[in-house]
């Protein structure tokens, strides 16, 4: 396939205050609500970018039918690519002043969302201005999280400096300023999974505060679909937790650094980085986690002196 375009934009008599960025792969189930919580918004001085990343399915006629009726949508249609290399086009595509990333399964929970973080971010000068989070799981919205995620939640509104919040999850309910990223380089590396917590965790360091607002301000969509995890998706992850050990050492982190270990150690290598690492002709994921455990640092994770070790089913794959 063969890049193409459509543009609805050309001599628009309105700036555009806020591009929207869809990255798009087979999601004809649900970009219909995806387009639907965008068009109704409030702030209607959208430029909305949808990249479509080589779909099979129907999900590019739906594109095209939103986009004849509404000439705020752009859309791109590229061969596949994965979502990062998607969002980074959009990030260079995009004319708005700021900048939302949101999901085709996924959805606003109310019609002044964009108005809200724009209007926030432009009252009080933020570079980066977000919300809550929120999911949606068995038809049922949840709002409040165990403490392992407990920056999905801000319980008052007004600035807040990264250093005090130390969190990596949820990159969709922010809006960013556009030149800011484009300057400070901010992009989504090029990973199969684990790409958009070191976007947020540099993204927010890079602006060192962010006006918080206590509204939700996105509705992730859960356990409609299951990771099928492989070599390529494990070296994504790996190498994006490496990217938030080593931005946290630098910057003395501490609490960021002590997230990213335990979710290493506990949430991933028994049921995902170990099974894949056994694998036959995998051995390439011993070689990232030996590269890891080099950003292994003591201090930061409370202990006095001596090595932060791997779990040890871990610690065995390096040592065999």
């Amino acid at each position: 396939m063969q890049d193409t375009n459509f543009n609805n934009t050309n001599n628009r008599e309105y700036v555009s205050k806020v591009s929207v960025i869809i990255p798009v792969y087979n999601a004809e189930g649900y970009l219909d609500e995806c387009l639907r919580s965008v068009l109704s918004q409030t702030l209607q001085e959208l430029d909305i970018v949808c990249i479509n990343d080589g779909s099979t399915d129907d999900s590019e006629a739906i594109l095209y039918q939103y986009a004849v009726k509404d000439r705020r949508i752009r859309i791109v249609s590229q061969k596949n690519g994965g979502v990062a290399a998607a969002r980074n086009r959009g990030i260079d595509m995009a004319a708005g002043q700021y900048i939302v990333f949101l999901d085709p399964d996924d959805y606003y929970p109310a019609p002044d969302v964009l108005q809200n973080l724009y209007t926030a971010a432009e009252v009080n000068g933020a570079l980066v201005c977000g919300g809550c989070f929120s999911s949606l799981e068995d038809g049922k919205i949840i709002t409040e999280y165990p403490p392992d995620l407990f920056g999905y939640v801000f319980r008052k509104s007004g600035f807040m400096r990264f250093a005090d919040y130390q969190f990596d999850y949820g990159f969709h309910r922010f809006l960013y300023r556009t030149d800011f990223l484009r300057a400070k380089k901010l992009f989504f590396p090029d990973y199969a999974r684990f790409q958009d917590p070191p976007f947020l965790a540099q993204t927010l360091s890079a602006a060192e505060t962010f006006y918080a607002l206590k509204d939700v301000t996105y509705v992730y969509r859960v356990g409609h679909k299951a990771v099928q995890w492989n070599e390529k998706k494990v070296l994504g992850l790996i190498r994006g937790i490496r990217d938030n050990l080593q931005l946290s050492a630098d910057r003395g982190y501490a609490k960021l650094y002590a997230l990213n270990w335990n979710r290493l150690n506990s949430k991933y290598y028994t049921k995902i980085i170990l099974s894949q690492a056994q694998k036959p002709g995998n051995g390439q994921i011993a070689k990232e986690l030996a590269a890891l455990q080099s950003c292994a640092n003591a201090a930061l994770l409370g202990e006095q002196s001596g090595r932060v070790p791997l779990n040890r089913p871990l610690q065995l794959l390096l040592d065999g």
